[in-house]
């Protein structure tokens, strides 16, 4: 084992945790606080082409056993053997959405899980009241970078997409699953012909379980008005910051797309495997029911006809971002104000001086 002890590790096992590590990194990097990526599962194979392109500093093994020591080990959801991490363990979780996995009893187990908001800090609190978890409420790191992005970034984005910077700009950025996309029209992108479309699938989508969605995306992606994201291009953020407006799903992308101050539509049709459909009861036990009271955060679309008609209507008379989705999106991702990769490294340093 390397002698040389790091401040973190970020422990990454799906590329799409990234976007959530990688502000963080970055405020490492600027108080030159040692820190290294340890890639494993699917993202070991873009391990290499990602760091040469971001300029990040790979150590190899598992998190359990790794390469090189470390006071913290960072992940973005549950872990089999973090009882054995060597070091002190550390959730970003990555995801703030519908779906009930959010709570799920395993995620407890870290030394430290750092919380959006006070909606979701009260919820943890209040199903999972025993553990001696330390859950300090910090904001969504994720959306740093967006604060800080300018017109003249969003213009040299959509150029080098194809796109161009003189029309408005949906994003589509479904799920994996349930998923709207089959039941969006084969033309979408032709049926948006005075929009810039693009498409970002979830990182699953690009499995072969999901192949018939694919096919479907692919095909949009072939309009000269469309973008389709490709496997390697994980973060949404940057998709974010070109749109003028997202549609989506049952995605936690909602509610950080409206965090952003921007209208959001949520396709509430979406395809569901048959055992769904003979028992919808497996479907609700996915999701968190509670969370039903940020609905209006988003306009809800009933089909896809439904979707184009609102899609058109909001862009013609954009919505005032009103006090009550301020809230809603304040008690669900914190503060947005671009400095949230700050507080979760405070916190790290102040935890090491204890």
């Amino acid at each position: 084992m390397n002698s040389f002890r790091y401040f973190a590790v970020f422990c990454v096992e799906a590329l799409y945790y990234l976007p959530h590590f990688l502000p963080v990194g970055d405020e490492m990097k600027r108080r030159g606080l040692p820190h290294a990526w340890l890639f494993s599962g699917e993202a070991e194979k873009y391990s290499g082409i990602i760091a040469e392109k971001l300029g990040l500093k790979l150590i190899a093994g598992v998190p359990e056993n790794p390469e090189a020591r470390a006071d913290f080990f960072i992940f973005g959801n549950a872990y089999g053997r973090l009882a054995t991490v060597p070091g002190i363990t550390v959730l970003i979780y990555h995801g703030i959405g519908t779906k009930i996995c959010y709570y799920e009893r395993d995620l407890d187990r870290f030394h430290i899980r750092f919380l959006e908001g006070e909606y979701r800090r009260s919820e943890l609190d209040r199903r999972s009241p025993g553990p001696a978890q330390e859950r300090p409420v910090v904001g969504f790191s994720k959306l740093d970078p967006a604060v800080r992005f300018s017109s003249a970034d969003r213009d040299a984005l959509l150029l080098s997409l194809g796109l161009s910077p003189s029309r408005k700009t949906v994003l589509y950025a479904p799920t994996y699953y349930p998923s709207s996309i089959e039941l969006m029209g084969e033309k979408f992108p032709e049926d948006c012909r005075d929009l810039n479309v693009i498409i970002k699938p979830h990182q699953f989508t690009y499995t072969s379980k999901y192949r018939n969605e694919l096919r479907i995306m692919e095909g949009w992606g072939r309009h000269k008005n469309a973008y389709l994201a490709r496997q390697e291009e994980f973060n949404i953020l940057k998709f974010f910051s070109v749109s003028d407006i997202m549609i989506s799903d049952e995605s936690s992308a909602i509610f950080e797309f409206a965090a952003l101050g921007r209208p959001v539509i949520r396709n509430r049709f979406t395809r569901l495997r048959i055992s769904y459909r003979l028992f919808p009861w497996k479907l609700r036990k996915r999701m968190d029911k509670d969370i039903e009271r940020y609905s209006d955060i988003a306009f809800d679309a009933h089909d896809y006809r439904d979707t184009l008609k609102i899609l058109y209507e909001v862009l013609s008379n954009p919505p005032a971002n009103h006090a009550g989705i301020k809230q809603y999106s304040r008690e669900l991702l914190g503060e947005v104000d671009g400095r949230v990769s700050e507080r979760i490294v405070d916190y790290l340093i102040s935890r090491l001086k204890r």
